[in-house]
């Protein structure tokens, strides 16, 4: 039988308290846009598209090599076998660097409560300020009983997997898995420096943005549903997608925990265990927020990525698309393809979304002009060659 899932007694309490009193009309952009405007989103983008599903099929298949090994004394039991698999550079210990210190008072409350309630009589404004208040204090209990107080990994966590399951109709999936994710995902983040830079405040901040967003939602999509409000069901699903967009920075359909890779699973170079793709920003972004770090990461490495075609054009032989420039960028794609890809790449359209396979060369090897296009040295110019659509 399925367990609860960690938060249910926040929600129960909730529901039981208060019925559902938030505006079903209700945007979490104002109230959590300004906090995700840093690396971060680009961060647990990148973390989920390329390494999170292989960090968990590692841990799965060391779990079952483990399980295998016979106790060498009877009532011992012995130390699992080496992980060759998962990465032995993280930083000790993973919780601490992943939990903030907390200011001893709830920082978005009122934020929230007052976006929540606009318009309405000093009453509802009291009784919003409460639900949410209470919200942010069960879900800390239930946190604490996991063992993860003031927990960025464990919040983002149940942001992804929450919001998910309401965005794509999907079963939650049980407590242990739901550890299981952050467990990995908390590994990840230390590893990529994702909060490294922030401080407690900002931590806090962003921990109770993705409480507050997340649990809300939940409960007016679960609500909802219990009365079969379809049109109400699609407004939190709704809400559900705009969070998890913010969180990732990817579509809330490439975000999908149903499905659990498993130690059985086929080696992470096949077919079997390849990724979703990547949207062609998070290239994008990662060269632009640091260079040297989004050369470490992607230069020489073969990547599937999706986005907008802008144009096509022939140089030196070959066919080069140059991918859609988001207005934040101050880098341009260009995507070089073989001769092999001749006749496929001719009816690319304008702003078609492709998914293609390609080799990152980074801020080099790029053209100085596309076309009637004068790049010029002052415009950075991200090239991937060897693109094979999908």
């Amino acid at each position: 039988m399925k367990n609860k899932t960690i938060f249910s007694t926040a929600l129960t309490i909730l529901l039981s308290w208060y019925g559902l009193s938030v505006p079903a009309s209700a945007q979490w952009k104002d109230n959590m846009g300004g906090n995700w405007n840093n690396p971060t989103s680009a961060s647990i983008g990148n973390i989920i598209n390329d390494q999170l599903w292989n960090r968990l099929r590692a841990k799965a298949r060391a779990r079952d090599k483990s399980g295998r090994s016979a106790p060498t004394k009877p009532g011992r039991i012995d130390t699992p076998s080496a992980e060759p698999e998962v990465s032995k550079k993280t930083p000790a210990p993973i919780d601490s660097a992943v939990r903030f210190r907390s200011s001893g008072t709830q920082l978005r409350t009122q934020t929230f409560a007052d976006a929540l309630s606009a318009g309405g009589s000093p009453e509802t404004k009291k009784q919003m300020i409460a639900i949410i208040s209470t919200l942010l204090t069960e879900y800390e209990k239930a946190a604490r009983a996991q063992g993860k107080p003031n927990d960025l990994a464990l919040a983002t966590t149940a942001a992804l997997v929450y919001n998910s399951s309401i965005y794509n109709g999907t079963p939650e999936p049980e407590d242990a898995r739901i550890m299981e994710i952050r467990d990995a995902l908390a590994e990840l983040m230390v590893e990529d420096g994702t909060f490294s830079a922030m401080a407690d405040r900002q931590k806090q901040e962003l921990y109770e943005n993705l409480v507050i967003s997340t649990m809300l939602a939940k409960v007016g999509y679960e609500e909802a549903k219990k009365n079969g409000d379809k049109a109400t069901m699609e407004i939190y699903r709704n809400l559900a997608g705009q969070t998890l967009q913010l969180v990732s920075g990817l579509p809330p359909e490439k975000i999908n925990f149903s499905t659990e890779p498993t130690a059985a699973a086929s080696s992470d170079d096949s077919p079997a265990a390849a990724t979703a793709p990547l949207e062609h920003w998070v290239l994008l972004r990662a060269y632009g927020d640091n260079s040297s770090a989004g050369a470490k990461q992607y230069n020489g490495k073969r990547v599937t990525i999706t986005g907008p075609v802008d144009f096509v054009r022939v140089e030196n032989g070959k066919q080069v698309a140059r991918m859609g420039v988001p207005m934040w960028s101050g880098l341009q794609m260009f995507c070089i393809f073989p001769a092999s890809q001749k006749t496929a790449v001719e009816k690319l359209m304008v702003n078609q979304r492709i998914v293609m396979a390609c080799t990152v060369l980074g801020e080099a090897g790029g053209y100085s002009r596309i076309g009637n296009v004068d790049l010029g040295s002052s415009v950075g110019r991200l090239t991937l060659d060897n693109c094979i659509l999908q």
